[in-house]
């Protein structure tokens, strides 16, 4: 993931307008790179959301507590997963603009239908065919 803060204030330090080198500037976020860091947070989640998906088919999970639970966990789990890889190289605010709690559960709406559509799919190929 690239940081937005960090490139901002490259990019100010390069500059040579003196003005630009304030620290209000540097402390605002380069919003190219949060839309890339959006955008990658964006293809794990659907990923992790056709595997869990097609995991849940395939191991026989039925019943809609039991497959939202599935889905639950996967999210939170790809979620933490992340956070570890941003914790590692700096703080959540850095990279996104949200806080961390926020990612933990923030667009697993988005992912819901991906996630049903693969489990259908492994339970019919495996379990009825």
């Amino acid at each position: 993931m690239m940081d937005p803060s960090m490139m901002q204030a490259q990019m100010a330090a390069s500059s040579s307008n003196p003005e630009s080198n304030d620290l209000s500037s540097r402390s605002q976020l380069f919003s190219p790179a949060v839309a890339h860091n959006a955008q990658i947070v964006e293809h794990v989640r659907g990923l992790m959301s056709i595997f869990a998906g097609a995991a849940a088919g395939v191991l026989g999970v039925t019943g809609i507590i039991q497959g939202a639970c599935v889905f639950i966990i996967f999210h939170i789990l790809t979620s933490l997963g992340l956070l570890a890889k941003i914790k590692l190289t700096g703080k959540v605010s850095n990279y996104l603009p949200t806080k961390w709690y926020a990612f933990l559960v923030a667009d697993a709406a988005n992912h819901l239908l991906s996630f049903l559509l693969f489990w259908t799919m492994g339970y019919t190929l495996i379990h009825i065919y």
